[in-house]
């Protein structure tokens, strides 16, 4: 393996990144495929650094285009960066939309729907706190809170449909969790509630009979 030299790669899009691609200078009588990061192997380092999936790749390198659709048997990607003239410094365009981005908005959507749930809950517990009410107000009490954590339950079940393995994407895993985290404890916070009201409840019609 010869030494290596840096290659720099500028992602054009919502912002502009310089990424290091390291690329292995050939020797003389030495196989420069055996040597040399491959335009497969760009793709791949693309994808670590953007999460802009191979297939939604268009990679451009003084106006020409790298391969026109990503095929792992496409010969063009086996071949070496050296033999398309590729120098070190030079600037490859790179064109695409982060796979992940998608996944961002439907995170969205679920971070909606569970504010409004959580906002609901905590509207009531504040209302609860200043106007504690009697046997009949905390049913419908009891009732609410045993909806919302329903409500929470089938969000939680929509929200765990979302894919949760995307190592390469620590943000989009880190906002996942944080959302499921926070319909747990307003599943916690109702069910609390519920157990709460059951008790006062009990206790009163418990008295009224005897």
């Amino acid at each position: 393996m010869g030494p290596i030299s840096e290659k720099s790669i500028r992602k054009h899009g919502e912002s502009k990144n310089k990424l290091p691609v390291r690329v292995s200078t050939p020797h003389p009588g030495v196989d420069d495929d055996d040597q040399c990061l491959t335009v497969q192997h760009l793709c791949q380092t693309i994808e670590q650094h953007t999460n802009i999936q191979p297939h939604a790749q268009k990679i451009i390198y003084r106006g020409r285009t790298l391969f026109k659709t990503f095929n792992p048997k496409d010969p063009c990607l086996k071949k070496s960066l050296s033999s398309l003239g590729i120098k070190n410094g030079d600037r490859i365009m790179v064109f695409g939309k982060p796979e992940a981005d998608e996944l961002m908005k439907v995170l969205d959507q679920h971070q909606a729907r569970i504010d409004e749930i959580c906002l609901l809950c905590r509207d009531m517990v504040d209302k609860i706190a200043k106007e504690p009410g009697a046997v009949e107000e905390w049913k419908k009490q009891r009732k609410f809170f045993m909806s919302q954590s329903e409500y929470s339950m089938q969000e939680l079940t929509r929200l765990d449909a979302t894919p949760g393995d995307l190592s390469k994407r620590q943000d989009y895993k880190a906002r996942r969790k944080a959302l499921v985290n926070r319909l747990l404890e307003n599943i916690s916070m109702c069910d609390k509630q519920v157990s709460r009201l059951d008790t006062s409840i009990q206790q009163a019609e418990g008295g009224g009979k005897s």
